[in-house]
């Protein structure tokens, strides 16, 4: 979408207050460059793709996610962006559609 921000619909990963990753829409901006601590959202071959995560840590062209079930690691241009809001329960209506 114009100026970088974007809906993602995450299959795995952090879960809040209000439910799990899967039951919620995020809206993410892209961003060139991920730091320890951020939300994003990426690919991984850990869980089903795309998962929300917390950077543990950045190196060598390798990031280090933490999960809610455990750990995975993806690269820079497989973050799709850094999480800004998040838009829970709707996930649901697309999980129905199989989305």
């Amino acid at each position: 979408m114009s100026l970088g921000f974007r809906f993602q619909h995450p299959k795995d990963g952090l879960s809040n207050a209000l439910g799990s990753a899967e039951s919620s829409i995020l809206v993410v901006r892209k961003v060139d460059e991920v730091k320890a601590g951020d939300k994003i959202v990426a690919a991984s071959k850990v869980g089903e793709s795309p998962v929300l995560g917390i950077v543990a840590s950045v190196k060598d062209g390798s990031i280090e996610l933490l999960l809610d079930n455990g750990i995975a690691r993806t690269t820079p241009d497989e973050v799709a962006g850094k999480l800004l809001i998040v838009i829970p329960f709707i996930g649901y209506l697309f999980n129905a559609f199989g989305l």
